[in-house]
């Protein structure tokens, strides 16, 4: 079989002397790597030829006007939005944290109080306060051993709440969290001193408010 091209289209002559014809408009181009596909419509029947050559010489005869060009720059706009899109996304949640945890240092401390106390408040309102004297007196004997260590602004406040479940977390506000059973599984009150000031570490960084910030910002995108 031969394949010729014209201004007009496509035509190909195969060996039984049969002479068939696409007129430029029915024939799309695609080239992938090193072979270029030719589609003919309406059937979107389709051959490939291993050669650029042919794809060169159907955009000197005019033939890729109207099929090639459009749908190869389809494709890089298509590929370039994507990239674009990926960078962006990229660089906000690289960038987010370091942002927020900066924003959240630059926030005084009485500021910080005065919007999320009222907001930290309600989300513990609705669980079951452990009324174990002994526990919280032990808390609060702790919480006055490292009192020194800890900046002069910082005012913890530490809840035990009765959560089946073994947990501590600070919250803004200087808010510390600690669940019962994570203080009935501790083996000695040095262990629940040591992760009190872990959560001290937390709240003197801005860690929780820092991360609250980013998760407001990331629930945009």
């Amino acid at each position: 079989a031969s394949l010729r091209m014209s201004q007009d289209g496509l035509r190909l002559q195969v060996q039984n002397g049969m002479d068939l014809f696409w007129p430029k408009n029915e024939v799309r181009w695609d080239q992938l790597g090193t072979i270029t596909q030719v589609w003919l419509r309406p059937t979107e029947a389709h051959f490939e030829l291993d050669s650029f050559e042919l794809l060169q010489q159907a955009e000197q005869l005019g033939l890729l006007r109207q099929n090639w060009y459009p749908h190869q720059h389809l494709r890089k706009w298509t590929l370039g939005i994507a990239c674009v899109s990926a960078l962006i996304i990229g660089s906000v949640y690289v960038l987010l944290p370091v942002f927020s945890f900066s924003l959240a240092r630059h926030i005084d401390r009485s500021t910080e109080r005065k919007i999320f106390a009222p907001l930290t408040r309600p989300l513990l309102s609705d669980s079951k306060t452990c009324k174990n004297s002994e526990a919280a007196a032990a808390m609060d004997k702790i919480v006055t051993a490292l009192l020194p260590t800890l900046p002069s602004d910082i005012q913890p406040k530490v809840l035990i709440v009765d959560w089946k479940m073994v947990n501590a977390f600070a919250l803004p506000s200087d808010y510390i969290v600690f669940t019962s059973q994570l203080i009935q599984e501790s083996k000695s009150w040095e262990t629940v001193a040591g992760v009190m000031a872990h959560e001290l570490q937390h709240v003197e960084k801005r860690h929780n408010l820092g991360g609250m910030i980013r998760s407001s910002i990331a629930s945009l995108f």
